[in-house]
């Protein structure tokens, strides 16, 4: 949109400027730009190139080639021998790549405030997806197994998912937390009738199994093909005390 006697505005999808700014903030723009300022002097390709580390030739050919266009980057031929091109920044590009420059550094600054928040954002919702899933799977177990207890930061869990995630040995895995509500309600339960509650696969299922055993959480009753589980009394008298 030629602007004329109206006011630019990025936020119109008719406006020019929403393309030159698209052009300056997309993936390479900015850095290129921000590349010329640091440099502050012209420009060949390959030194372009090589500053930006990941930038392939077609993809800088196709940035310049849009800066060019918008009046940021001017590109020069120069009738040596060999001949050669440099770009360098026009005054609007200059005037434009200061508050580029200026955010580069901020976000650099700010770094690892950001790799913290990340990494807060990235365990919190892990965390809600595993209680979400336990959750979920309790619900189909009884009515008793669903009663709801309060949970970490508002979060509503189960008082057997209570129990499996604060007794020792019982592990904080969203199956094993499953089976705890599972074997509590059941009293005891074969290889076979955890594998279906659980919906896994036959070695999924025996090494949360023998893993709960190996831990204290249950206990292994007969042989062979008659063999039972049955959650261990520290366990049961925990569920009891909650």
């Amino acid at each position: 949109m030629a602007t004329g006697d109206l006011a630019a505005d990025v936020f119109s999808r008719a406006c020019s400027s929403r393309t030159a700014l698209q052009h300056l903030t997309g993936r390479w723009g900015a850095l290129t730009m921000v590349a010329l300022r640091i440099e502050d002097q012209p420009l060949r390709f390959g030194e372009i190139r090589r500053r930006i580390e990941g930038i392939s030739d077609r993809m800088l050919s196709q940035t310049l080639g849009q800066l060019e266009r918008d009046g940021m980057v001017a590109r020069t031929v120069h009738s040596s021998i060999p001949p050669h091109v440099d770009y360098a920044l026009t005054p609007l590009g200059r005037s434009i790549a200061e508050p580029l420059e200026t955010l580069t550094r901020a976000v650099e600054g700010a770094l690892p405030d950001v790799l913290e928040a990340q990494e807060a954002y990235d365990r919190a919702r892990a965390e809600r997806l595993a209680l979400d899933c336990a959750q979920a799977e309790a619900r189909a177990v009884t009515p008793a197994a669903r009663a709801p207890v309060a949970g970490p930061a508002g979060i509503r869990i189960t008082r057997a998912e209570r129990i499996a995630a604060e007794t020792p040995g019982a592990g904080p895995g969203r199956l094993e937390r499953f089976l705890v509500s599972f074997a509590l309600e059941r009293g005891e339960f074969s290889r076979e009738e955890a594998q279906r509650a659980l919906d896994a696969g036959r070695d999924t299922t025996l090494k949360v199994i023998n893993g709960m055993v190996a831990s204290g959480a249950l206990v292994k009753t007969g042989r062979a093909r008659a063999t039972r589980y049955r959650v261990s009394d520290d366990l049961r008298r925990a569920g009891d005390a909650g």
